[in-house]
């Protein structure tokens, strides 16, 4: 069976890609993706990239729903298809009708929260003896580990060392660390989903551990990761974040999760710069836009969906493109800039903008299943044109509208520009 045109026009950008195409997102599409987690909030992320890349059953079992009505509601604006339901507050009627739609596709069940959940729910898909990959993803402030668990295998949950203290609240921004801690790894274990669903790539059967604050990724058992103390008070710090103004060139694919996980952290100004309006196409890696919205200019569309998520944020928009005419009045009255542009002329033209007024940058590139970001300074270290001093000819590169891109590695990306930003 073809996917009807709608379909293709939505992941389009999965279709075109080779170890995708037509047939992987129908399998993307019959895939039901189960998920416990302790709440709606701390899995918010996973949620939306699992719905924009094209997964099309969903079952949610929560320690806490409280909010997961009107999560639906928008997750279906973003892609009508899926099927979502909150597993425990079900009868069985219902499940048997969500569990017909799609009886042969893959299964596969996603475990997130912090040690002590994951250890218990381990233990009961153990008991359960079903046969079906699980991804775990242990999140704490700033740090976790992703490990897919295949077969009946067990986890051993003390290689990270996690100081107790730290989920106080009372440390290093403790709350803020554990927020973007569960944005990238929402978009990484997506990633897992698809490599898992569509058999490519390597998955990860040894456990991948991070570390957001000093931009560590390892799969060595060490359990050597710091825990982060700060002497200064946390009022202080969590007033600069309040007054902190951002400004996000571009809000689509790297845009959107960077918007997303500042909006959610408390920043208190973003200003969003983009002439685009949001179509189909963007749908399959754009969270901050929905079908709903389809003709609306980006940055009003992503200014409705920013306020809903936090209505305290302050949010200035310019629907026009950046220029040599525009940029640097547009960055003068900011404290740092992101990168969200798909095109080299912008990128070097921002970073040129940032480089004479003096402008923290936080750039990021995505294409296909790849990314590279890096954060300039000026002054203190080199900038995007230190690196790269000539721009390939234009052509040379191709776009993501002719390679693709997979919808949750801008995401994966784009939050690590927020923690960045932090």
């Amino acid at each position: 069976m073809t996917l009807p045109e709608n379909q293709i026009r939505r992941f389009f950008r999965h279709i075109i890609m080779p170890e995708i195409s037509g047939p992987g997102q129908k399998k993307l599409i019959e895939c039901w993706v189960e998920v416990y987690a302790i709440s709606v909030e701390e899995i918010m992320p996973l949620l939306y990239y699992l719905t924009a890349v094209g997964i099309g059953k969903i079952s949610c079992n929560f320690v806490n729903g409280f909010g997961f009505e009107k999560l639906v509601h928008n997750l279906k604006d973003i892609n009508p298809d899926v099927i979502i339901i909150e597993s425990f507050h079900q009868d069985s009627k219902v499940m048997d009708q969500f569990l017909s739609k799609t009886p042969d596709g893959f299964r596969v069940k996603i475990i997130m929260g912090d040690k002590d959940f994951i250890s218990d729910n381990i233990q009961l898909q153990h008991k359960a003896n079903v046969q079906i990959p699980v991804i775990t993803a242990v999140i704490s402030p700033w740090q976790g580990v992703l490990h897919v668990l295949k077969g009946r295998e067990s986890c051993d949950f003390n290689f990270l060392k996690i100081d107790d203290s730290i989920k106080s609240g009372q440390k290093c921004l403790a709350s803020e660390g554990l927020v973007l801690s569960s944005c990238f790894m929402g978009a990484l274990v997506v990633i897992e989903v698809i490599k898992n669903c569509l058999n490519i790539g390597k998955t990860s059967d040894r456990p991948l551990f991070y570390d957001l604050m000093s931009m560590t990724f390892t799969r060595e058992r060490n359990g050597d990761f710091q825990v982060y103390e700060d002497s200064r008070q946390l009022k202080p710090l969590r007033k600069k974040l309040s007054d902190a103004k951002v400004l996000i060139v571009g809000a689509g694919g790297l845009g959107s999760p960077a918007a997303f996980a500042l909006a959610s952290i408390g920043i208190g100004t973003v200003g969003l710069v983009d002439g685009d309006r949001v179509e189909l196409t963007n749908l399959n890696r754009q969270i901050l836009h929905a079908t709903s919205r389809i003709g609306m200019p980006k940055v009003e569309s992503a200014r409705y969906f920013l306020r809903e998520l936090n209505p305290s944020i302050n949010i200035t928009t310019y629907c026009i493109n950046l220029t040599k005419q525009n940029a640097m009045d547009l960055i003068k009255d900011y404290d740092v800039i992101i990168a969200g542009l798909d095109n080299l002329p912008s990128r070097y033209l921002l970073n040129d903008a940032c480089f004479f007024i003096g402008k923290p940058l936080v750039e990021a590139g995505v294409l296909r299943f790849n990314g590279m970001g890096r954060t300039i300074l000026p002054k203190y270290g080199p900038c995007y044109r230190c690196i790269f001093p000539e721009m390939p000819p234009q052509g040379s590169i191709p776009s993501s509208l002719e390679s693709g891109i997979l919808g949750a590695v801008p995401g994966v990306m784009g939050f690590m520009q927020a923690v960045e930003t932090v």
